[in-house]
């Protein structure tokens, strides 16, 4: 919901530009309910289904789309419940729906990455050079890491406005997600084999 001097602007959008000032609007409009608590992961789903169909068929045919989300539901179910354990141990009191509602708000920058990516397998002549020149330049790792800081700092923002933590409390939740979030996908890369051989690279 949009302020009334505001009434073409989502609350997502704001969280990307304006991140406290989009959370603490999103905070007054939050409703808890089901459909509050499926639609971040849903969406997450969604966008993560549409960029696997456009870079590989070229079209959003509806297997692309949904065999990936099959795959990939346990990604944005561990950020659920990590993100809800950490604002329960810094004692916030919003519902569960809520909480998981305004974190998938913020994930505007790894959204806009990813549609960056399928545009250019999309419209690029020849997309794989496009992608070998932005490696071989050295910028795959600098546009990752700036993602990565931006999106970390909308999270806090989160804490902070979205859930009207103290800053010391916004950063000790920012820090348990992180360490549960971070340590959840190291294990399942791991588990499933695909951490050993970029680790230790081995063949």
């Amino acid at each position: 919901m949009s302020s009334a001097g505001e009434p073409w602007i989502s609350d997502d959008l704001v969280v990307l530009v304006r991140p406290f000032r989009g959370y603490a609007r999103a905070h007054e409009a939050a409703t808890p309910g089901a459909w509050t608590l499926l639609r971040g992961p849903l969406r997450w789903l969604l966008v993560i289904g549409a960029f696997v169909a456009l870079t590989t068929a070229g079209r959003l045919a509806w297997y692309h789309v949904v065999l990936p989300a099959t795959v990939w539901v346990v990604f944005p179910a561990m950020q659920s419940a990590w993100v809800l354990v950490a604002a329960r141990a810094m004692r916030s009191r919003a519902p569960a729906s809520v909480v998981i509602d305004l974190y998938f708000r913020g994930h505007g920058v790894w959204y806009l990455l990813l549609i960056v990516v399928a545009a250019v397998c999309l419209l690029a002549p020849e997309p794989a050079e496009v992608l070998e020149a932005v490696s071989t330049a050295g910028l795959v790792m600098p546009i990752f890491v700036c993602a990565t800081a931006l999106s970390t700092w909308v999270t806090y923002a989160m804490f902070r406005a979205g859930l009207a933590l103290s800053r010391s409390r916004a950063i000790g939740a920012l820090a348990i997600f992180l360490l549960g979030y971070g340590g959840g996908i190291v294990a399942w890369f791991w588990l499933t084999g695909q951490l050993p051989p970029l680790v230790l690279e081995v063949p």
